[in-house]
């Protein structure tokens, strides 16, 4: 078995010292290459997400809030919570709620 011929110090420095760079402007290329459609549907997806997470952690926020559970969780999910306060929103919430826990 023959092993494959060591780099040049040189190279391997030059590489590395190209590879963040390379990486942080191909980054920033495809964020300015995005529409700001692609933004908005990316938050919408974001926003829906999040908006359905409390389902399944609805006994995790609820620890949280009112017991001695983390209380990161609580912080997460105060925006849910103070939106419940109006009555469509509140009304879907628990009616979505209410599929996770009974």
């Amino acid at each position: 078995m023959n092993p494959l011929p060591p780099l040049e110090i040189d190279e391997i420095r030059q590489a590395s010292a190209s590879s963040p760079a390379a990486h942080e402007s191909a980054e920033s290329a495809e964020l300015a290459s995005l529409s700001s459609v692609d933004v908005a549907a990316r938050w919408i997806v974001g926003l829906a997400i999040y908006v359905a997470s409390i389902g399944p952690m609805y006994w995790h926020w609820h620890a949280a809030k009112f017991v001695n559970g983390p209380k990161w969780i609580a912080v997460l999910y105060e925006p849910l919570y103070l939106a419940s306060n109006f009555k469509p929103v509140g009304r879907w919430l628990n009616w979505y709620i209410q599929l996770w826990i009974e």
